[in-house]
């Protein structure tokens, strides 16, 4: 893959914006571009010709819950707010129900503009509950070459305006993050708080939901022009310094790397 840009900005999409996380947090677009070897049994290779060709977007964002709709679309089975989630598998997640393309815009702040005319989120970032944590984890966003365009088609993949270009807009209040403490509670599981008057469960370090979605490519003639969501399962788990007992009802895991609760 070639570097299309690294540095700081924001990303624009969906009406959403999206900062890097941390002082020096960086947003990178990378092009992913298939070159396809043409080769003769007297000659070898002639030359190459151009086959697919996608861009991503990469970047852990700062907390943004006002970003969660673009994060995690109603297709996913998410609600948020007012917005409730049905699972549907297959979802086009660049047209889902058949609908217009998304662009996808990087702006710098010495005034580039990196539009990508046809994006969908397709890495969805783990959440992190807990005091002082970053909210989201890694996010990544695929780019196709647009609706109806053609690949080395102007602007059909991406689009530079190497200079004074205006902020494409998404501002932020103070009650778009917050990172207090959050308390678990599993149905009316024993020990696991429950609507039966049981204690919450505190997490020692934080609350982690992991959205372990999935899409596949639907290439044509080499050219992938749609990707199809597939089947999928998330889990919520919990992140503890210390090994804790294990309760009634409800075993444990502690590993550092992925840890969960797994009902027996």
């Amino acid at each position: 893959m070639s570097t299309l840009y690294a540095g700081p900005g924001k990303v624009y999409m969906n009406s959403k914006a999206l900062w890097p996380e941390g002082e020096n947090g960086q947003i990178k677009a990378e092009v992913k571009q298939q070159a396809v070897d043409v080769v003769s049994g007297f000659f070898g290779r002639v030359t190459a010709l151009q086959g697919d060709a996608q861009a991503i977007i990469s970047l852990t964002p700062f907390d943004n819950w006002s970003a969660l709709p673009l994060l995690f679309p109603a297709y996913l089975g998410v609600s948020v707010g007012a917005t409730t989630g049905a699972l549907v598998i297959g979802t086009r997640p660049h047209n889902p129900s058949g609908g217009a393309d998304v662009p996808a815009d990087i702006w710098s702040p010495d005034g580039r503009l990196y539009t990508f005319p046809r994006a969908a989120v397709t890495k969805h970032p783990d959440i992190h509950l807990g005091i002082n944590k970053a909210l989201f984890g890694p996010v990544e966003i695929a780019c196709l070459i647009a609706s109806g365009a053609t690949l080395g088609g102007t602007g059909s993949l991406y689009a530079i305006t190497a200079s004074g270009a205006a902020d494409p807009g998404g501002q932020q209040s103070g009650t778009d993050y917050q990172r207090g403490p959050w308390y678990g509670v599993w149905g009316t599981v024993a020990g696991f708080g429950g609507g039966s008057g049981g204690v919450p469960v505190e997490a020692e370090d934080e609350w982690v939901i992991t959205t372990a979605a999935k899409y596949s490519p639907l290439p044509v003639q080499t050219l992938v022009r749609a990707l199809r969501s597939d089947p999928r399962s998330d889990r919520c788990g919990h992140r503890d310094q210390r090994r804790a007992p294990a309760r009634p009802a409800v075993r444990q895991r502690h590993d550092r790397r992925r840890p969960g609760l797994e009902r027996p």
